[in-house]
């Protein structure tokens, strides 16, 4: 019994104990948070450098984007009437051809001297008309042998120009100036009627380019502007118009096929070539507009970042939800959510997040406004 005092006041002192070591140990603790605090505020505030861009308004045009083909006003796939072999080609692939050129020459030795022989009856058969003309008159021959005489005359003549017509088709040239394309003829070579000798090209100086659109947009009057664009071709747009379009809208795809003409002068635009055409649709209206890469996307919409004045005179960035309109040339219409004259981060804003300090870059569009 008198045991129990004892070890109740060595529970206490135990527990004081701990109780004590315990508060020492939270108080160190404490100490260290703090200290790792006021090292933490002797830093600054994390920050990105973005550029930034005024919100302003601009006259914008909505428009359609499609694919076209690049045609060459004057082309044609030339092709040999008669059959025949080959005796000369006058070009290579490849060569800048010029109206009237001789291309292919088909050997027309046989029919040269058939032509010859029938000169030779048409010559006798005209002598023998002149002739027959002056006897008719003196009533030495009847009027039927002088008809006669004169039939055997045009035959004579007919049988001829055929013969001229022939030699001449078997010598095939160039109907207007332009590019021969390729070939594999040679001297010698027999060609069956109606083979492909190249394909002729005309000036690219202004080329072709037919688009479809849905029947939708059927109302687009002739003389619409379009610009034309091609991904690795063209450093920047190449401006044309509509100047023809089909009677009818396909009854298979309900669309309507266009057809623009395009300033080519350094030839970039080759035929065959796919390349897109975007077609203005609206009057012209004036709207918000921001660069493409000022919008960030999310699964709770469409948003940008506003930047507006804080603290100390330090920047900082507020995510603002926008509705997004239609988009060309790396440009998107805000329907709603931004103002006149604020100020939105664009290259470079998908580094940030909501209320993150910004530094401005000094650009020559932001140093302008």
């Amino acid at each position: 019994m008198t045991a129990q005092p004892s070890t109740l006041k060595r529970w206490l002192v135990v527990f004081f104990g701990c109780l004590f070591l315990l508060l020492a140990l939270a108080g160190y603790k404490v100490f260290q948070i703090r200290q790792l605090m006021a090292v933490a505020a002797s830093y600054p505030e994390p920050s990105e450098t973005v550029e930034a861009e005024t919100v302003k308004t601009e006259n914008w045009q909505d428009s359609v984007t499609t694919v076209g083909e690049v045609l060459a006003p004057q082309t044609v796939e030339l092709r040999n009437e008669l059959e025949g072999r080959v005796i000369a080609v006058g070009f290579h692939a490849g060569d800048a051809i010029k109206k009237d050129q001789m291309l292919l020459q088909l050997d027309a030795s046989e029919d040269i001297a058939q032509l010859r022989a029938a000169q030779a009856d048409a010559q006798l058969a005209q002598t023998a008309l002149t002739r027959y003309a002056k006897l008719v008159t003196q009533k030495l021959v009847s009027r039927e042998q002088y008809d006669q005489a004169r039939a055997q005359f045009a035959v004579a003549t007919a049988h001829a120009q055929a013969l001229q017509a022939t030699i001449d088709k078997k010598t095939i040239t160039a109907p207007f100036d332009g590019r021969a394309g390729l070939h594999h003829l040679q001297p010698g070579q027999y060609l069956a009627a109606n083979t492909v000798i190249t394909q002729l090209v005309g000036s690219l100086a202004t080329v072709w380019v037919d688009f479809s659109l849905p029947q939708q947009q059927s109302g687009i009057a002739l003389e619409t502007p379009v610009n034309i664009n091609a991904s690795g071709t063209l450093a920047t747009p190449l401006a044309g118009k509509i100047i023809a379009s089909d009677s009818a809208i396909s009854t298979t795809s309900r669309n309507k096929k266009w057809r623009a003409a395009v300033s080519n002068t350094a030839e970039q635009l080759k035929p065959g070539m796919l390349v897109d055409v975007q077609v203005p649709v609206t009057a012209v209206h004036n709207v918000i507009t921001i660069p493409a890469t000022a919008v960030q996307y999310s699964d709770a919409g469409n948003f940008v970042y506003v930047i507006t004045p804080a603290e100390k005179n330090t920047l900082r960035a507020t995510a603002r939800t926008v509705t997004l309109g239609t988009e060309k040339n790396q440009r998107v219409v805000i329907e709603s959510g931004l103002h006149v004259d604020e100020r939105i981060a664009t290259s470079g804003s998908y580094k940030l997040h909501n209320g993150m300090l910004v530094n401005i870059k000094d650009t020559a569009q932001e140093t302008a406004q």
